[in-house]
């Protein structure tokens, strides 16, 4: 497992830039950013404290504290009519049982889906429809170049709306299928949220 710290406007232009020079419809997408931080500030607000609160849809067999906020970014390549943030709670002193594999440590063990409403992703119709037209061609030498930008462009609104938000109490864990598989912000009261990414 590799970690790196990450710049997500320079993560965003780099893989924009890369995503643009290709010849393939998935191009046209690639000066595209989410355009809802606002209203993902709120959300990541309330579902900390949904997780601070312990208001699980199942709730764990060994209740104890949270102390990560995870957030799964749904499969947009197979479902691109709906991108989405699923909220889950974790606890990240403990080694991850259910999916016991080094990204998964870097999120802790899951304690559970929050009963709290998952989050739509707005501003990046055009690389939606894009996925809706081409999603199942993978030889496009776009298609991997425009996974890995969605990808960024999703942790970039997090990363926007958790510096607006401040202090959550928590930390927060972001994964999807693909590599990198997980990206972590940590809060310090001097310099404010940090984020990693890091790569099996």
């Amino acid at each position: 497992m590799s970690s790196r710290p990450v710049d997500w406007p320079s993560e965003c232009s780099n893989l924009a830039t890369a995503l643009a020079e290709h010849d393939s419809p998935f191009a046209p997408g690639a000066s595209s950013r989410m355009t809802n931080v606002a209203q993902l500030e709120s959300w990541l607000v309330d579902a900390a404290q949904c997780a601070a609160d312990a208001r699980y849809v199942v709730p764990p067999r060994e209740p104890r504290p949270a102390d990560t906020l995870y957030l799964w970014l749904n499969g947009y390549a197979l479902n691109p009519d709906r991108w989405f943030l699923d909220p889950m709670a974790a606890d990240h002193t403990r080694l991850d049982k259910q999916f016991p594999a080094p990204w998964s440590n870097r999120i802790g063990d899951q304690l559970g889906d929050l009963k709290f409403a998952t989050f739509t992703v707005e501003g990046l119709e055009p690389l939606q429809e894009a996925f809706t037209l081409h999603g199942d061609d993978w030889d496009d030498p776009g298609f991997g170049a425009a996974a890995r930008a969605v990808f960024a462009m999703v942790c970039a609104g997090v990363d926007e709306a958790l510096r607006r938000a401040g202090e959550l109490g928590l930390r927060v864990a972001l994964s999807h299928g693909s590599e990198p598989r997980v990206v972590t912000w940590e809060h310090d009261a001097e310099s404010g949220w940090s984020s990693e990414a890091h790569t099996s």
